[in-house]
């Protein structure tokens, strides 16, 4: 799989514009804009072939169809208030 540089950071910066407020973004854990930000990480990994599922506390789940060995990698979309446009999508807290 070839990782398009433009594309990370395209994708960064639109899911930075969920709960952007001022200077900063806030996504707080279970907010609108929190879950705003699940339902689009579900609608790119439909776009690029997975199958998307949000378990019942929250956790988006992508699955490659027909793969049945996986490795889980993740982080979270939620932020602390006025948090960066990094904040939280990159693994930091």
């Amino acid at each position: 799989m070839k990782i398009v540089t433009d594309n990370v950071i395209n994708d960064l910066r639109a899911l930075a514009k969920i709960g952007a407020s001022g200077a900063g973004l806030t996504r707080i854990a279970l907010s609108d804009a929190d879950m705003a930000a699940r339902r689009w990480l579900m609608e790119r990994m439909s776009q690029v072939g997975l199958e998307p599922r949000l378990d019942s506390v929250g956790n988006v789940h992508g699955r490659m169809p027909g793969v049945t060995q996986a490795v889980l990698v993740g982080s979270h979309l939620d932020s602390v208030p006025g948090g960066g446009w990094l904040d939280a999508c990159t693994g930091g807290s």
